[in-house]
This record gives C-alpha cells, sequence and structure tokens, in this order.
C-alpha cells in the first residue's frame, strides 16, 4: 500500500472540488493537520473516515486505497486491495511485536543487572557478633558489636565484678605485628562505639575478622592494679542466607528432653546416676571441664547441670516434668547472666538459645551415654 500515491489521490479529490483543507476537515469532521499528514503520505485515513471519504469524493473506498479511479473495477481489483491492506496490518503487527519482545528483553536485562548489583552490595554485610570477657575479678556480659558495609557498632556491655571501685577501662587490639591499637580508654564503664567505615576508625573495616580475635579489655583498679581479659566474640547473626527461613511450629516430639519421652529419661537417670538422700548424683570429667549432674525427684522434676571450667560455672536448672529450663553463668559466685527457655516457644527461640540448648542436651547425652 503506497501511503504517498493515496495522499496525492486525496490532495487531487479536493482539488477536484475546489475544497481547502481546513473546509473539507469540517465535513469530515477531523483535524486539518491530519488531512495534510494524508496527502503528503505521512498517515492514511481510518476505515471509518474512509466511508466519509467515498461519499464526499464519490467514489469507492478501494479506489481510495488504491490510489487512483479504476474504470472498470473487478472482484479481483477488490481482492488485490483487500490482500495489500492485510499485508499491511500484518506487517505493522509483526514490527510493533518487534519492538514490544526488545523492550521486554531490555526490562529483563536491567531487572537482572539490578538484582545482581544489590547481591552483590547486600549479600553478608550485616554482621551481630556476642561480645564477653570473663577474668578472675572482672566480667564484662551481654556486650554486642554490629558490622555492616559503611558502619560499626560496639557496646562493651556491663562489667561485674566484686565490690572493688573501678577507676576506668581500656579497649584495644593486637594488630598483626602485635602493636597494641587502642579503640577506647575511659572512665565510662558501659559506652557505645559507633564507627563509620573510612572515617577515623576505629576498626579497620578490612581486618575486621582478624580484629574481632585479637580483641582485648584492660580494667584499672585500686590505682596501679590492672587485670588484662581476653574479649571473646561470638558471631550470632548474619544475612547470609539466599531465602527468608521462616520459622516452623514443632511437633510434640520435638519438645521433648534428649528427643526421649520425659518419664523414660527420668528412669534412666536414676538408673544411671548415683542415689544420694534427697536425690541422684553424678560426675564426669571432659577436656578441661568438670561436669556434676543433680537431680531432684520432686514435682517439677528437677536437674542441675554444672559444667566448670577455669573461668566460670555455666549452669542448667531443668524441669524436665514441664519442658523448661533456666540457663545462667556464674563468676566468683555472682551470677553474670541469665535467661529462661520454655520449649513450647522452640521456634520463637534465637539462634543462640537454640545453641544452648543442644549444648545442654550434650552434656545430658555425656552422662546417660557413660558406662
Amino acid at each position: 500500500m503506497d501511503q504517498k500515491k493515496i495522499g496525492k489521490f486525496i490532495f487531487n479529490l479536493r482539488t477536484e472540488k475546489k475544497l481547502s483543507q481546513s473546509q473539507l476537515a469540517e465535513l469530515i469532521p477531523i483535524s486539518r493537520q491530519a488531512i495534510s499528514n494524508w496527502e503528503v503520505g505521512k498517515s492514511i485515513p481510518d476505515s471509518s473516515t474512509l466511508i466519509i471519504l467515498s461519499k464526499i469524493f464519490d467514489v469507492s473506498i478501494n479506489e481510495l486505497l488504491s490510489g487512483e479511479r479504476k474504470k472498470n473495477e473487478t472482484i479481483s481489483d477488490l481482492e488485490q486491495t483487500m490482500l495489500s491492506v492485510a499485508d499491511d496490518n500484518i506487517n505493522k503487527s509483526k514490527i510493533i511485536k518487534k519492538i514490544f519482545f526488545f523492550f521486554c528483553i531490555i526490562i529483563i536485562f536491567l531487572l537482572l543487572a539490578f538484582f545482581i548489583y544489590f547481591f552483590i552490595n547486600s549479600y553478608d554485610t550485616v554482621k551481630i557478633y556476642k561480645t564477653g570477657a570473663y577474668g578472675d575479678k572482672f566480667s564484662s556480659c551481654e556486650g554486642v558489636l554490629i558490622i555492616t558495609k559503611e558502619e560499626l557498632y560496639f557496646r562493651l556491655g556491663s562489667l561485674k565484678g566484686d565490690n572493688t571501685k573501678i577507676d576506668r577501662v581500656r579497649v584495644y587490639y593486637l594488630d598483626k605485628n602485635k602493636n597494641e591499637r587502642l579503640i577506647f580508654e575511659n572512665d565510662e564503664l558501659d559506652i557505645l562505639i559507633h564507627d563509620y567505615f573510612g572515617y577515623n576508625e576505629y576498626f579497620l573495616f578490612e581486618d575486621i575478622e582478624y580484629i574481632t580475635d585479637n580483641l582485648f579489655l584492660e580494667i584499672y583498679y585500686d590505682e596501679d592494679l590492672v587485670e588484662k581479659i581476653k574479649i571473646e566474640v561470638e558471631k550470632v547473626f548474619s544475612n547470609s542466607n539466599l531465602f527468608f527461613k521462616r520459622r516452623k511450629n514443632i511437633g510434640s516430639d520435638e519438645l521433648k528432653f534428649y528427643n526421649v519421652d520425659n518419664n523414660k529419661l527420668i528412669e534412666q537417670i536414676k538408673s544411671k546416676f548415683d542415689k544420694i538422700d534427697d536425690g541422684y548424683r553424678y560426675e564426669t570429667l571432659k577436656e578441661n571441664e568438670k561436669i556434676s549432674y543433680l537431680y531432684f525427684d520432686d514435682s517439677l522434676g528437677t536437674l542441675f547441670i554444672d559444667v566448670v571450667d577455669e573461668k566460670k560455672v555455666c549452669r542448667w536448672n531443668i524441669s524436665l516434668k514441664y519442658n523448661s529450663y533456666s540457663y545462667s553463668e556464674i563468676l566468683n559466685d555472682e551470677e553474670i547472666n541469665r535467661y529462661d527457655v520454655y520449649l513450647k516457644e522452640y521456634s520463637d527461640l534465637s539462634d543462640l538459645k537454640k545453641e544452648n540448648y543442644k549444648r545442654m542436651l550434650y552434656y545430658l547425652s555425656l552422662a546417660l551415654s557413660s558406662n
């Protein structure tokens, strides 16, 4: 279909009728600019406008689309015109599909590039650590270290010990040359450090994994006395999971200690432990740990597990009949950390408490599997 030929034919028909573009536009009605576009071959009239033009100029639609008058119009001419229109529509449809496909490819590529960029810049960029320091006279617990790609937050946590007055504290790390790098020194015992990547850094971000393994705390007291303690750092979270893990509800079997019926567990304890006046006792050694078990056959089914190492005592106070326990850490006869765990809420426990629960089961299995 020749748009320029059609446009010239419309121009000739209009001039034959001695109509201006504006007058023809009023008869249709349509804008004068649309008629101008037809006559220069930029576009052609739509089907409804072709019908109006055929009446105004007293020509057939076939003649309009052919761009010329036909003296003896035949069925073959009509078929040829219709085929030409159909081919033109098909070609336009193919062009539109190609353009649509091209834009879809571009959008998919841009989305893929965005997600790859976001993944590279976000994966494993947030890490949360629990920190603690346990010395002979003092201890620091409930400390936290949060590291992101751009910022760092460090809080030592509260210091506990005997009634000795602390003058000041000093936190530093040893670099790879074993030189001390001061982080802070202050008479305020529990302060928050907020560090920024690349701006007067307390911590060198590129060496952060090394630094967390070489953190030290110095506590100054009684004028000239000082206690030096290594700060223990334990990772409790990082955003390194590709997919969010939804916590599932656990069944009744998972609420049982040691994965057996609690009544059977109590029978095993009674058969394995030594009978004493008001309960059952068992003791064992595992590497540098002394592990003591004490069970009371009361209404709660109370079982104590004490794990003693060189620094502190870890104690589990377990109610076997109610599927709950409390955990505490004891230093110099003072409780420095404590929390309760109810296994009916197991799915809501933090990862740290779940690890603590597994550790408790490990010590319980040591006693029950011994000869």
